[in-house]
């Protein structure tokens, strides 16, 4: 273990914006790129950037597996469950982006036959 880095300034407690500093934090004093560590828990870079920017909501068991592979001694579980409790019964998404369910008994739209759109 590399033991703890200097301390780093948080946006407000409890937040995924505050999870997203902590992790950047201590993938940088692992000597870690995004690429490295999400190759090492089957991410793609861009979903670790999505995560470090708060974008993205980890799911418990991946933020174990980062919080093991960085050697945070349980910090960046701490960071997260302290997130998630903040988030509460809220959707992931801003009410603007999410859509009303749809009504009992409408089920997918049919598809068009594609016969109808090729030219012959």
């Amino acid at each position: 273990m590399l033991g703890a880095p200097n301390p780093v300034e948080l946006p407000d407690g409890g937040s995924r914006q505050e999870f997203g500093a902590l992790l950047r934090h201590w993938r940088r004093h692992a000597g870690w790129t995004q690429a490295q560590l999400g190759a090492a828990v089957g991410y793609d870079h861009t979903a670790v950037s999505r995560l470090e920017h708060g974008a993205r909501r980890a799911t418990p068991r991946l933020v174990r597996q980062i919080d093991e592979l960085l050697g945070s001694s349980g910090e960046l579980t701490r960071c997260h469950a302290r997130a998630e409790s903040a988030e509460g019964d809220r959707p992931a998404l801003p009410p603007h982006l999410l859509r009303p369910p749809l009504p009992p008994g409408a089920g997918p739209v049919p598809a068009a036959d594609p016969a109808d759109h090729c030219p012959a």
